[in-house]
């Protein structure tokens, strides 16, 4: 009854705004998923990976990126249909120890190569390849240092977007939430069982604000105190909640929040070492860092995986050597030709040009 009367109040304050419309899901988006490998090989007799390091599979907008048994890799890939084909796969260069690891890694690359259609069955991503194998991976949840920005909330029916000046966040830790709830900030225990996912200890402070806003967040705490259950959909974090209750959530992107070193650029199969300390910071709408010889900085602009930046500025230091020099001239111009990332754990990778990359980890 509480959240039958909760919805009432919500739309009788909440009128003039607009409603949120729920696109189908396509049950087959392979964009902003993740995955981990269960199982490679044969059929009708698959191997299990070994070794401590989860095999992983992840998908951007336009690449892929994951761990192989003991490196990080990149590539592209092209979805029609149910066809799917991976290609200019490349990987760091670290030695696996036992031979075993380091066969399983190679064995798990070709089979991308390899890669010719796709499907998923029961929450598995079957990639088949050769005749009649298969990759098969289940579904990677990994809510550990993401955040979510709230974008609609309330009953299938009738749900509506949080009021315009608001901003309701949802930030995962290790062993803890929290985030804003548009008017105060709040935190939280999060208890995970397989898709089960309920908030204890929700707690938050005190500050006013004005009445729409204080009804909105009461409404969103309420609602956060009564989820039992979460599901991926489009990359959406969606929170089930009463009769049929949602909160709806899109990821912010968390790579703003860091400092990066670039350690390599260029094409995938001839990437340059980064000499000296190039250096990526953000902050509000623009970046700024070293160029090795030189402080730059320039705006950003950040929507799901696009990423570019404009007109990059820079003091004009001469350079030690013609070598730095050049290194900057390169730097700065695939700056501006950025179209889209990935972030992978510490490392980030900024795509420009015909796939070309800059490829940073996360400073200390």
């Amino acid at each position: 009854m509480r959240y039958l009367i909760g919805t009432l109040v919500m739309i009788l304050a909440f009128a003039a705004l607009p409603i949120y419309s729920y696109a189908a899901a396509d049950p087959n988006r392979l964009v902003g998923t993740q995955w981990k490998l269960l199982r490679y090989g044969a059929v009708d007799s698959p191997t299990q990976p070994v070794g401590e390091q989860p095999i992983t599979l992840i998908f951007s907008a336009q690449s892929v990126g994951g761990t192989g048994s003991c490196n990080t890799y990149g590539g592209n890939y092209r979805v029609e249909g149910q066809e799917i084909s991976f290609s200019n796969i490349f990987s760091t260069l670290i030695a696996c120890q036992p031979e075993a690891i380091a066969k399983q890694e190679q064995a798990y690359f070709q089979a991308l190569r390899k890669a010719t259609r796709y499907r998923i069955v029961d929450g598995l991503l079957i990639i088949s390849y050769g005749a009649n194998e298969a990759l098969v991976f289940t579904r990677l949840l990994n809510f550990a240092d993401s955040t979510w920005r709230l974008i609609a909330f309330g009953e299938r029916e009738i749900a509506l977007v949080p009021l315009e000046e608001s901003l309701i966040t949802l930030r995962f830790r290790a062993e803890s939430v929290g985030g804003s709830s548009g008017c105060n900030t709040y935190k939280a225990t999060p208890i995970y069982r397989q898709e089960a996912l309920r908030f204890e200890q929700i707690t938050s402070t005190q500050m006013a604000c004005s009445e729409a806003l204080m009804m909105q967040e009461r409404a969103y705490l309420e609602a956060l105190s009564a989820v039992r259950s979460y599901r991926i959909v489009d990359g959406l974090l969606v929170l089930n909640y009463g009769a049929d209750g949602r909160l709806i959530f899109e990821r912010v992107p968390t790579f703003t929040e860091w400092a990066w070193q670039l350690t390599a650029y260029g094409a995938p199969n001839a990437l340059n070492p980064a000499v000296g300390e190039i250096t990526l910071r953000f902050a509000e709408r623009r970046a700024s860092g070293s160029t090795g010889c030189n402080q730059y900085s320039a705006t950003f602009e950040v929507s799901g995986d696009s990423l570019s930046f404009r007109a990059p500025i820079s003091t004009r230091r001469a350079c030690e050597t013609p070598a730095l020099s050049q290194q900057e001239q390169a730097f700065l111009k695939a700056l501006e030709g950025v179209t889209h990332y990935s972030e992978l754990g510490e490392e980030l990778t900024l795509y420009y040009g015909a796939n070309e990359r800059l490829i940073f980890k996360r400073a200390q």
